[in-house]
């Protein structure tokens, strides 16, 4: 989603429907609470994981603006995140997507305009797919419909 306010972008993630899936949120950069963000550089996957969700994201799996797969679209930007500033209230920590070598925390007021959204949802999420087999069945059923109708 493309620049916004820290209101805007709870909003939209929070009306988010995607393949008929809701429960979407602003990834944590903080989930553990303790005021710091792990920036998962040599830190264990686990540690990682469990606190900055955007790190992860980007020192873990590679996601990142010069390599955005699986994704379509991940700018060079600062993105919002759902963890307050324990220190610097009411700001909230932000995380720029970039590189692993460029990439960094820092905090944005909830009124500034120029950080992205990123929806992010517990658990997995992904479209099922029809098994092969089904869908030769189906297409043997439909062509032994037409080639009995013509013989008719």
């Amino acid at each position: 989603m493309g620049e916004t306010t820290l209101g805007a972008a709870l909003a939209a993630v929070d009306s988010l429907v995607i393949e008929g899936v809701a429960g979407w949120r602003l990834p944590s950069i903080d989930r553990n609470g303790d005021g710091f963000a792990a920036d998962c550089k040599g830190e264990a996957v686990d540690t990682c994981s469990t606190d900055n969700e955007l790190s992860f994201m980007l020192n873990v799996r590679g996601v990142s603006a010069e390599d955005p797969a699986p994704f379509d679209d991940v700018a060079n930007d600062w993105y919002w995140s759902a963890s307050p500033n324990p220190v610097n209230s009411p700001r909230v920590f932000a995380w720029l997507m970039s590189d692993a070598s460029q990439s960094g925390f820092g905090d944005a007021h909830p009124a500034n305009d120029g950080l992205r959204t990123w929806a992010v949802r517990d658990g997995d999420v992904s479209v099922v797919p029809v098994p092969a087999a089904a869908w030769l069945f189906g297409s043997a059923l439909l062509a032994g419909g037409v080639i009995s109708r013509r013989r008719r």
